[in-house]
This record gives structure tokens, C-alpha cells and sequence, in this order.
């Protein structure tokens, strides 16, 4: 039971997030098909509140006070052009797993950018379960591979 509590938490913790969680979930030998989809739907749900914070928070004074005022106006002044391909761009942002991707980033970007919350949610659920889907097959295929190589030395 412990297990999959650590495995709920990790999935929303936004350091770890899907990815990590699959990772433990792999580690730990809980079973693809729970680990998988708990950790890609308590990402998910991680992001509701995420929104609803950001968006009583009023985000964009805060990254005017971190990053500065020229950040931000160079965000406002290429706005055009990034609205074209902004869905295309967050869907990326939040499937490909890197460090300091995912939806938590990738919710805070959308509020900084002042998308929609409702299209914005969706793409990054979408992003969330095609970098689940990623880390797993890459940890599956990791753990195979080492599996696979003990077993030929012993």
C-alpha cells in the first residue's frame, strides 16, 4: 500500500512527475498496467489546482519580478508569432521528458502566455501521457537490457 501511495505523490510532485513515478513503479515491481496509468492520471490531476493557483496568483507579476521586464516584453512583443504554433509548442514541451519539462513547467509557461486554461489543460494532458509513454518504454527497455546481460554473465 505504501508503494503506490509513494507512487501517487511522485506522479504529482513536480520535480518527478510521471516520470519518476513510472521509473519507481518499474523499480519497485508494481505491475505496467497500475503503474502506468496512475502515474499519467495523477499528473494529470495534478495540473487542475496548478491552474486554479496560477491563475489567483496573477503569474505574470511574479515573472516580471524573476525574470524581468525584458523577458516578458520580448514574450508580449512575439506573441503573433508564437500563437500559430503555441498549441504545437507546449505539446512538445510537456511530451518530451526532460529535466524541467512536464506539465508542471509546462503549466506555468501556459499562464505566462495567457492560453486558454481549458485548450491549454488538454495539450498538456496529451503531453503527459506521450512522455509517459516514452519513459516507459525507455526504462522497460533499460531494465531489459540489464536483466538481459546478467542473465549471459551468470
Amino acid at each position: 500500500m505504501l508503494n503506490y501511495l509513494i507512487l501517487i505523490l511522485l506522479s504529482m510532485a513536480p520535480v518527478s512527475e510521471n516520470r519518476g513515478a513510472i521509473i519507481y513503479g518499474l523499480a519497485t515491481g508494481i505491475s505496467p498496467l497500475i503503474f502506468l496509468p496512475v502515474a499519467i492520471i495523477f499528473n494529470i490531476i495534478a495540473i487542475y489546482p496548478l491552474f486554479w493557483f496560477l491563475r489567483k496568483a496573477r503569474i505574470i507579476n511574479l515573472v516580471h519580478r524573476i525574470l524581468g521586464k525584458r523577458i516578458a516584453n520580448l514574450i508580449t512583443k512575439n506573441r503573433e508569432k508564437f500563437e500559430i504554433y503555441e498549441e504545437l509548442a507546449l505539446l512538445f514541451f510537456v511530451a518530451i521528458p526532460f529535466p524541467g519539462t512536464g506539465a508542471w513547467t509546462g503549466s506555468i509557461l501556459a499562464a505566462v502566455l495567457k492560453m486558454k486554461p481549458r485548450k491549454a489543460k488538454l495539450i498538456i494532458a496529451i503531453g503527459v501521457v506521450i512522455a509517459g509513454c516514452v519513459v516507459f518504454l525507455s526504462a522497460y527497455g533499460v531494465k531489459a537490457a540489464i536483466e538481459g546481460l546478467i542473465s549471459l554473465l551468470l
